[in-house]
């Protein structure tokens, strides 16, 4: 039985995290639509990868 365990996130990453939130709030307040989307895939890129990542042992 495979046991899976949460990977720990290290503080780079949450530092990167909020610059991608404080990105997205000068391309909402510019309201530049492309950049908007660009920085909706790239925080959705971040927050699978945030989300998802795991390691399993096996007995």
């Amino acid at each position: 039985m495979d046991r899976i365990f949460k990977s720990k996130v290290d503080w780079w990453y949450h530092f990167f995290m909020w610059l991608i939130i404080a990105a997205c709030v000068m391309v909402i307040l510019g309201q530049n639509i492309a950049a908007i989307i660009f920085t909706f895939l790239v925080t959705m890129g971040v927050l699978y990868t945030f989300l998802n990542t795991y390691y399993s042992s096996k007995r």
